[in-house]
């Protein structure tokens, strides 16, 4: 009780510095936010990328839905369901959040973080201590936001996990995807919620190797694909080789690269090697 006290105090004090209220959508009200949300972030050129039936079904099971509101206009949603998966040989329950997004004009307002913070303080209150997401290994600002503003960790690393996908993000590209793990009651997790970042420095030794990402992916894929392309086949083959070497990612540098040393184990995973 102490530490999901602790959790709802620094998601309050999140929301209240990034100027949003942040509500957990229960039946159907707000459902239509969470869904109008998604769509001007991902796009609708070829449909709404949720449906509210299947938003709604989602939060009946026990799902976690919200929505970030500036005043009365929603600015950001978090899509979050209960997943179940072995973790160094057990069974563990957690909380898979599927997808967290913040509408333009209101990306340096700290938003992400606040909506973060309120899913977290949500799963400690279901008695859930980890929440598990995926994203692309060459979206420079998320791996920064993942790795070092929230302390999550990596596990895994899994090519083209979507398969192609059609929005206005994604088209074209292989939907390469790291696995984040977040454990909520860890040390560092809990500093990074009052404010720490957790930046990595790269150590001197022969055991650290980095791999460099894009500035932004996404202005690049505008304008130079080839480009683009080269930059996720280069990304992928560094990091699937440093995994076989028994390396994995330990954090995110400030001028872009991850830090992978031995120690910490990453599974690669190609479903079509």
């Amino acid at each position: 009780m102490l530490l999901e006290s602790l959790a709802l105090e620094q998601a309050t004090l999140l929301a209240q510095a990034s100027g949003v209220q942040i509500r957990t959508v229960s039946g159907i009200s707000g459902i239509e936010d969470v869904r109008w949300v998604t769509d001007q972030v991902w796009g609708t050129e070829h449909g709404t990328q949720v449906q509210p039936d299947f938003l709604r079904a989602m939060e009946h099971a026990g799902g976690y839905l919200s929505v970030a509101y500036d005043g009365t206009v929603p600015v950001a949603s978090c899509i979050s369901f209960i997943g179940r998966h072995l973790h160094e040989g057990a069974w563990e329950t957690y909380l898979h959040s599927h997808t967290t997004a913040v509408i333009a004009g209101y990306r340096d307002r700290h938003i992400g973080m606040a909506i973060k913070a309120h899913q977290r303080w949500w799963a400690l209150a279901q008695q859930l201590d980890v929440i598990c997401w995926t994203f692309d290994p060459l979206m420079r600002r998320n791996a920064y936001f993942n790795l070092a503003r929230l302390a999550a960790g990596i596990t895994g690393y899994v090519v083209d996990f979507y398969g192609q996908l059609d929005d206005s993000i994604n088209t074209g590209d292989p939907t390469d995807r790291l696995v984040t793990r977040w454990q909520l009651d860890a040390p560092a997790v809990i500093s990074a919620m009052s404010g720490q970042v957790h930046v990595r420095t790269i150590e001197a030794g022969a055991d650290a190797v980095t791999v460099a990402t894009p500035a932004d992916i996404g202005a690049l894929r505008s304008t130079d694909a080839a480009a683009a392309g080269n930059w996720r086949l280069s990304v992928r083959e560094q990091i699937r080789q440093a995994a076989g070497r028994g390396q994995g990612i330990v954090g995110f540098t400030a001028d872009g690269r991850y830090l992978m040393k031995p120690g910490k184990h990453l599974h690669f995973s190609d479903p079509n090697p």
